[in-house]
């Protein structure tokens, strides 16, 4: 785990890392942002990675085809979470290199214009619930991310 930033704390430090590379905020005016950096007067931040920016041309991520959770961000500022598994497994999906693909997908483009990504760590070890939709962990999961 990386930064995570809360409540004027912080409870864990930064790490350098090429793959936790990017971060989850929100700044003082209560706005939600990912990117590669964040602003000084953020009153959450949460580090993970890797992060994409979906105009990047190159990628270098040599890793494990695996589940991946994603936060995704459009060209309109809004924001989507996605749970990325093989249609045939759901603890398995795309490597970290094939994230970018999925989302320039036709399918995925008829969705929104996304512009930037953040994988949130965990994969298998990750739980994704809604009120249609749940995808439970195989392995334990170490921490707990909600979203209202």
């Amino acid at each position: 785990m990386g930064l995570f930033f809360y409540k004027n704390k912080t409870v864990n430090k930064k790490v350098n890392s090429n793959i936790f590379n990017g971060y989850l905020y929100i700044n003082s005016q209560n706005i939600l942002d990912i990117g590669k950096t964040t602003l000084p007067d953020s009153q959450f931040i949460m580090q993970s990675g890797p992060y994409f920016d979906l105009n990047m041309t190159s990628l270098n991520y040599n890793d494990k085809t695996a589940r991946r959770h994603v936060i995704a961000k459009d060209s309109n500022n809004n924001f989507y979470i996605f749970s990325i598994f093989s249609p045939d497994s759901f603890i398995s999906g795309p490597t970290l290199e094939e994230i970018p693909n999925f989302f320039n997908n036709q399918e995925i483009k008829k969705i929104a214009n996304f512009t930037e990504i953040l994988t949130l760590d965990g994969g298998s070890a990750s739980v994704f619930y809604s009120p249609d939709h749940s995808l439970h962990e195989t392995t334990f999961i170490g921490s707990l991310l909600c979203w209202k």
